[in-house]
């Protein structure tokens, strides 16, 4: 889902693209997230793409994170385990 308004409250869905217009204060929840706008909370994702244009100030929760040169994060990060399948 493209979002590139502004929300004030928590998002959830199966994948988020937050556009370079987009401000989330609050926490998102999804399987796979790009962020290009700004976050203020927490993150928690499987995967997490943080672009140039972001501004991120949240705690974030996610298996694999890419940070683009340029982007502005902020705030404590957690990469726990994945599960393995024997």
């Amino acid at each position: 889902m493209d979002f590139g308004g502004t929300l004030t409250g928590d998002f959830t869905a199966q994948t988020l693209v937050l556009t370079k217009t987009g401000h989330i204060s609050g926490n998102v929840h999804a399987e796979t997230v790009t962020l290009e706008g700004s976050v203020e909370g927490k993150v928690v994702a499987t995967t997490l793409i943080i672009k140039t244009s972001a501004r991120v100030t949240a705690d974030i929760v996610a298996h694999n994170i890419t940070v683009e040169v340029g982007a502005h994060l902020e705030g404590r990060i957690s990469m726990p385990a994945q599960a393995s399948n024997p």
